[in-house]
């Protein structure tokens, strides 16, 4: 494993799985522009197990909250939950939905990403997705600006809406965070509320990606650990920042910077698709 091209990509998918721009794009045309060897399993892995951990830590907090407030409502109802829900503490309700919402597209992801990926992987694919997406992405733009009153809370069908647009983001080039704030600008939520519910949501769903992943790395050779490493390392520490970044730079500014750069890139994909 070439170690510098572990540390490159490292920062790319930190940067590009939280920023709506597309990160199982750039994981392809990268290495397709640079002609790297980007055959090899373990740098995937350790790729997605950085922002993975990166999205977990930083809404810890959040996490420890949900789970905490769960204990408490089900020693005080006696695991009889279900029959009082409109009683439960609103961070179980919060965990609940986001479980909940998560397993139609964690079954949809385990049966159908290898099938996606294999035959949508082209460049002219991810160009054309790009620039499709980009355009989704104004729209929401467009119609969230024009809401004199949006939500201050996600109902469930909000939540159930903006989960299943994730399955969109099989296809390389669409963005997950990309299509799920877009979504939730189409349910009226605020800009910064539909970015932090996303992250949460896309939380259960990364993390059980990896982790059906993690086998793979039983079998790599010693001399690959070090690239694992540093892959997981980078995308983690750049995938903090970028989180962070995002959601305050959403409090005051819109999608438009992203959609430019997602149209441009696709541009450039497709002109060198063409050349070549």
């Amino acid at each position: 494993m070439n170690l510098l091209h572990a540390l490159i990509l490292g920062i790319i998918q930190g940067i590009t799985e939280f920023l709506p721009i597309s990160s199982s794009g750039h994981l392809v045309i990268i290495p397709l522009i640079f002609n790297w060897d980007l055959q090899n399993l373990a740098v995937d892995v350790a790729l997605h197990f950085g922002t993975a951990l990166a999205v977990i830590v930083y809404f810890m907090k959040d996490w420890l909250k949900m789970l905490n407030s769960l204990k408490s409502d089900v020693l005080g109802y006696n695991l009889s939950i279900f029959s009082h829900i409109s009683k439960l503490r609103r961070a179980t309700r919060v965990l609940m939905t986001i479980l909940a919402v998560s397993i139609p597209v964690g079954i949809a992801g385990y049966f159908l990403q290898d099938t996606v990926e294999s035959t949508f992987r082209s460049p002219v694919t991810i160009a054309f997705m790009l620039i499709i997406v980009s355009f989704l992405m104004l729209f929401a733009e467009r119609f969230s600006s024009r809401l004199s009153i949006k939500k201050d809370s996600i109902t469930f069908r909000d939540a159930l809406v903006i989960s299943l647009s994730q399955i969109i983001a099989l296809i390389p080039g669409t963005s997950r965070s990309g299509i799920t704030i877009s979504t939730g600008l189409f349910r009226k939520l605020k800009r910064e509320e539909a970015a932090r519910f996303s992250f949460l949501l896309a939380t259960p769903v990364i993390f059980g990606a990896t982790l059906v992943k993690i086998p793979d790395l039983i079998h790599i050779s010693s001399s690959d650990l070090l690239g694992v490493f540093i892959g997981t390392a980078t995308s983690f520490t750049v995938g903090l920042i970028s989180i962070k970044w995002l959601l305050g730079f959403l409090k005051k500014q819109n999608l438009l910077p992203f959609i430019i750069y997602r149209i441009g890139l696709g541009v450039i994909i497709l002109l060198i698709s063409f050349l070549r």
